[in-house]
């Protein structure tokens, strides 16, 4: 006895199921597509959010290539300095962004935003 059923492996079941996933993959409106090149039409939070998080990815890549760049100028002392640097600088990008805001559980729908 088989374990699957009659409709397992049936040409009209296999073409059912691709027809479904077809169909409700081309109801994806343009902005649930591309989110970031339409970060000025967003209406959902979802897109709002993958909108920031794309932008928030292309800032920081832009920033650790000026890092990189930068490191790369310096002598062992001045990379140091550097890393200290960046410590402090991320330690009061968080509290001014505590200062400003609030804690996180105090927010809403607008948290997942970076």
């Amino acid at each position: 006895m088989s374990n699957t059923t009659e409709l397992d492996g049936a040409p009209a079941f296999r073409l059912a199921s691709a027809l479904v996933v077809f169909f409700s993959g081309a109801a994806i409106t343009t902005e649930q597509a591309d989110p970031v090149t339409n970060c000025g039409d967003t209406t959902t939070q979802s897109a709002m959010d993958q909108c920031a998080a794309a932008k928030q990815s292309a800032a920081d890549q832009a920033l650790n290539k000026q890092y990189k760049s930068l490191a790369a100028s310096l002598d062992a002392g001045g990379k140091q300095r550097l890393r200290d640097a960046e410590k402090a600088w991320i330690t009061f990008r968080d509290k001014e962004c505590l200062s400003r805001l609030g804690p996180r559980s105090d927010g809403g729908s607008i948290w997942p935003m970076s």
